[in-house]
């Protein structure tokens, strides 16, 4: 019915979206912080800057384990496969950035942000893109049955109207 199938888009699909969002949003404030944390010579800011990484890295982890109570549908577990290895190598490259940055080795430290940083980010930032789509296109495939449902329930409707005007014009 056109009622199940809106409520099961509204606590299913929509849900998703908005936590992938606000993951993939995350995902872009701590790389945004990560950068300002390298670049940050002050230990005031750069403490500041740190904590603001723990409680996004944690609200992702949150949002991930909040997605793991949902049904996964075909092919979405091989797209959350590939996001957790691309999130694995992120959170590496950002470890080994930061480590580097202790040195005090700028030249080397802007080199990792191109040879490692950037590329890892780039790449997990695809992946959470790829889930982004996939729950889109099961947004819309929800819309066109919703709307099929409803289509179909109208015509079921104006058909029983007919029926009942002839049988009231028989009678």
């Amino acid at each position: 019915t056109v009622g199940s199938l809106s409520n099961a888009m509204i606590n299913g699909a929509i849900a998703k979206q908005r936590l992938i969002a606000e993951w993939y949003g995350a995902t872009n404030a701590n790389a945004f912080r990560t950068l300002s944390l390298v670049r940050a010579s002050d230990p005031t800011l750069q403490k500041d800057i740190e904590e603001k990484l723990k409680i996004s890295s944690a609200t992702i982890t949150g949002i991930q384990k909040q997605l793991e109570v949902f049904p996964k549908l075909s092919g979405e577990d091989d797209i959350y496969k590939v996001i957790t290895a691309k999130r694995t190598d992120y959170v590496e490259a950002r470890k080994a950035l930061l480590k580097e940055k202790s040195t005090d080795k700028i030249e080397a430290t802007n080199q990792l942000i191109d040879s490692s940083f950037q590329p890892a980010l780039v790449a997990y930032l695809a992946a959470l893109n790829k889930l982004v789509d996939f729950e889109d296109d099961l947004a819309d495939q929800s819309s066109a049955e919703i709307q099929a449902a409803y289509h179909q329930g109208q015509q079921l409707i104006e058909a029983i109207a007919v029926i009942a005007v002839l049988f009231g014009v028989m009678l």
